[in-house]
C-alpha cells in the first residue's frame, strides 16, 4: 500500500520532457489544479471517508462495550472479526451485493433501492469499508477497553 502511494506521488510530480525528472513545482501545480477544478468531488470523498471512519470507530466501541459483560459474546465477536479480516475483498463485495438485493426484494424494501442499488450513492461504499476496517478498529481499541476498571463502568450505569 505504501509503495502504491509513493508511485502516485512520483507520477504527480513527474515532468516528461527530454530528460524526465521529478519536480515539486509540477506536483504542487497538478494538486492545486485538481483541488480547484474538482473541489466538490474531493470534499465529498473526504466527507465520506471521515463518516466511514467515525462509523467504524463507533461500531467497534459499541461492540467492545457490549462484550465486556459476556465472555461468550466476546469470543463470538472475536471470531466475527477474524472472519471479516481474513475474508477476501471481492467475496465481501459479492456478499454485500446479495444482501442488498435481498433487502430490496423484501416487501416494503423498494424505498431502499435508490440508497443502495439503482442510483449513485455512497452508502454501499461506506458499508463495505466499515466492514473491512472494523477488525482493525476492534484490535486497536480492544487493549484500551480492557484497561478500564469495572467500577467505572458500574458508576456509568448508575
Amino acid at each position: 500500500m505504501l509503495f502504491r502511494s509513493w508511485g502516485l506521488v512520483q507520477r504527480v510530480g513527474m515532468v516528461y520532457s527530454d530528460t524526465p525528472h521529478w519536480s515539486w513545482i509540477a506536483g504542487w501545480n497538478r494538486l492545486w489544479h485538481i483541488l480547484t477544478v474538482q473541489h466538490a468531488l474531493v470534499s465529498h470523498s473526504l466527507a465520506v471517508a471521515l463518516g466511514t471512519g467515525l462509523l467504524t470507530t463507533l461500531s467497534a466501541m459499541l461492540l467492545l462495550w457490549l462484550t465486556r459483560s459476556s465472555m461468550i459474546f466476546h469470543r463470538g465477536v472475536w471470531w466475527l472479526m477474524a472472519i471479516l479480516w481474513a475474508m477476501p475483498g471481492p467475496l465481501l463485495g459479492l456478499g454485500l451485493l446479495s444482501l442488498i438485493q435481498l433487502l430490496i426484494q423484501l416487501p416494503g424494501g423498494s424505498w431502499l433501492s435508490p440508497w443502495l442499488y439503482s442510483a449513485p450513492s455512497p452508502v454501499p461504499n461506506i458499508w463495505v469499508c466499515t466492514l473491512r476496517f472494523l477488525p482493525l478498529a476492534w484490535l486497536a481499541l480492544s487493549p484500551i477497553a480492557r484497561q478500564i476498571p469495572q467500577y467505572l463502568e458500574e458508576a456509568a450505569w448508575l
